[in-house]
Formats: structure tokens, C-alpha cells, sequence
């Protein structure tokens, strides 16, 4: 709470500059039930089932709160800085919105980031099976032949490549990669949530960079022949191609 002291809030400017925010501050905190309500962009909220991905919204589900001129995430005033340091009251913090979303836009480091993490909730899975479960993508391949159609559903997913931007050929996808704007990169400065391919006119196949450095890839890999799961390998820094994301 906001100890003004002996300050007169009917003459001093800044009181009456902050008391219609905090006017709003209560009512919308009345409305909401308090500012511990649960809603999207609050951490252990499902990003993936249909909800934006964490950070887009404002915590706590309150409109236009977080991005409000009354301070950072929970929207607490910075009295610190405002007009006359009211009570010589210390900064709240200054803590970015909750989330940690990427704010680069499509290709963005984070966005490819956070196909990774999309990418482990299959683990283990056919990749047939995730038709229906996994948005964007429609298992082309049957039982097989998905790599590509993984890579890039996941990355549309994220917003780290735009709708359509991906594509079920490995090939195609690498030439989309290209156009917007990935980059080719060694394998020792790849980051999480690079693509990995196999060099050109050297095969056909390509994965997401699970950890960086490309130290491990995840994709849909061949368990045995004409037979395709979510896994986990690791590789060698010098095998095949990494290209990097925008801002990664």
C-alpha cells in the first residue's frame, strides 16, 4: 500500500495524476474476483490445446492491464516513477509480462524455441496417430515419410514460420526456410529450435534442433522400415545441415 505520508492529496499533482489509476486498479480487481484469477497467459495454463501460447495475454486475464501506463506484469503502479516520487516509494520491480512470449514475430528464436518443447509432447507417439491431435498436420506420409510435415507443424504452431509456411517435402521446406529468412548456420552455433536436414542431394530426411549446439534432434524418425515415431537422437555436429531462425 501507498504510504504518502503527510502529502496533501488534494493539492499534490501526482496523487491526483495516479488516483484515477488506481480507481481502475480496484474496479477492475473487483470484477475479476481478485488478481490470483487463474486465465490464459497464467503459468500452467494449456498452451497448445486451442489457447494462445503464454504471454499474450495480460496475467490474470485482465484486459489491457499488463500493457497499461500504471506499471509492468500484475499491473502494480511504478511509483517510482511518477511525477514527484509520491512517499519516496521504490520501484515494484519492473518484471517483464508473465510468458516470456517471443515479440520477433514469425521466425522469431523463440517462437522455433517453443516448437521444441510442442514437438517433446508427442514423444514417443506413431506419427500417424497425431492426425487430429497435432494442428497442421495431416500425417501425408501414412505410417512413414512425416519428418518434414512434423518440422513444420510444429513451427506454424509456434507462429515461427507463418501458416503455410512449412511443407511436407523436405526439399520445399528447406527453400521455405530460406525465403524467410533462416539461416544456414555450423552445427556448434545452432540453436534450440533450428531445423536440421540432411544435406542436399544426400538424403531426404529433417528434424528440429532439440538442444542447442544441435547436440540432439526430435522429429519423426524410422523406428524400423516404412514405420515412423516421435524420438529423440543425437548428432553429430557435422552431419547434415542446420539453419537457424530469424533473431535465434
Amino acid at each position: 500500500m501507498l504510504n504518502v505520508g503527510t502529502v496533501n492529496p488534494a493539492t499534490n499533482p501526482a496523487v491526483q495524476q495516479l488516483l484515477p489509476q488506481i480507481a481502475q486498479l480496484a474496479q477492475l480487481i473487483q470484477q475479476q474476483g481478485g488478481m490470483g484469477v487463474p486465465g490464459v497467459g497464467m503459468p500452467g495454463a494449456d498452451q497448445f490445446n486451442g489457447s494462445p501460447d503464454l504471454g499474450q495475454a495480460p496475467v490474470g486475464g485482465i484486459p489491457n492491464f499488463a500493457n497499461s501506463p500504471m506499471g509492468n506484469a500484475g499491473g502494480i503502479p511504478n511509483f517510482a516513477n511518477a511525477p514527484g516520487n509520491v512517499g519516496g516509494a521504490t520501484p515494484t520491480g519492473g518484471a517483464a509480462p508473465a510468458g516470456g512470449a517471443d515479440q520477433a514475430g514469425a521466425g522469431g528464436g523463440g517462437a522455433a524455441a517453443r516448437a521444441v518443447d510442442i514437438a517433446k509432447k508427442y514423444e514417443g507417439q506413431d506419427s500417424k496417430s497425431l492426425k487430429g491431435k497435432l494442428p497442421g498436420f495431416t500425417a501425408p506420409g501414412g505410417n512413414t515419410n512425416n519428418c518434414a510435415a512434423f518440422v513444420s507443424a510444429c513451427l506454424e504452431h509456434t507462429g515461427a514460420l507463418p501458416k503455410g509456411g512449412g511443407s511436407a517435402s523436405v526439399s520445399t521446406l528447406r527453400g521455405k526456410l530460406k525465403s524467410a529468412g533462416w539461416k544456414k548456420v555450423p552445427g556448434n552455433q545452432a540453436p534450440k529450435g533450428s531445423v536440421w536436414m540432411t544435406a542436399e542431394g544426400k538424403g531426404s530426411h529433417t528434424e528440429l534442433v532439440a538442444s542447442a549446439g544441435g547436440k540432439s534432434t526430435i522429429g519423426s524418425n524410422n523406428t524400423k522400415p516404412g514405420f515412423q515415431k516421435i524420438s529423440t537422437r543425437d548428432k553429430p555436429k557435422t552431419s547434415g545441415e542446420f539453419y537457424a531462425p530469424p533473431n535465434g
